[in-house]
């Protein structure tokens, strides 16, 4: 099973990165996911029924909405690049892999340059002071 998961991960260009638990930004698409979710049950259980079992439909809904909704870097729908379906139209289409890779690996250097000009620079001397946070 594992040798399985490793070679998905190889054929759709994910890399492991290993991450600690306290860094939420780290898994960013798996905090997203969480925020639809929790903002979907939120709504909801405002017009909860005793005879409903609101927990197994509302995660049914999230992860549809998942599926259907499409990236705005990649310009596809997580049905489509791992389905090869439309959730929508139930119809069956072709996801160019490598065309989302790019536009993936755009964005991600477009948020890096962005990141980088707002960093100030320090020019640090021999002998200067170091602030130190424990």
């Amino acid at each position: 099973m594992l040798t399985v998961f490793h070679g998905l991960c190889t054929k759709w260009f994910i890399r492991h990165v290993p991450i600690t638990a306290k860094n939420p930004r780290a898994n960013a698409i798996v905090e997203g996911m969480h925020r639809v979710l929790g903002d979907m049950l939120r709504v909801q259980l405002v017009k909860y029924h005793e005879k409903d079992d609101p927990i197994k439909d509302l995660t049914s809904a999230a992860a549809y909405v998942m599926r259907a909704t499409i990236h705005g870097v990649t310009k596809y729908t997580p049905s489509q690049l791992v389905f090869a379906k439309d959730m929508i139209l139930r119809t069956t289409m072709g996801a160019n892999v490598e065309l989302a890779r790019q536009r993936r690996e755009a964005g991600y250097q477009s948020e890096q340059c962005k990141r980088e000009q707002s960093r100030v620079a320090h020019n640090y001397k021999k002998g200067g002071w170091v602030l130190i946070l424990s």
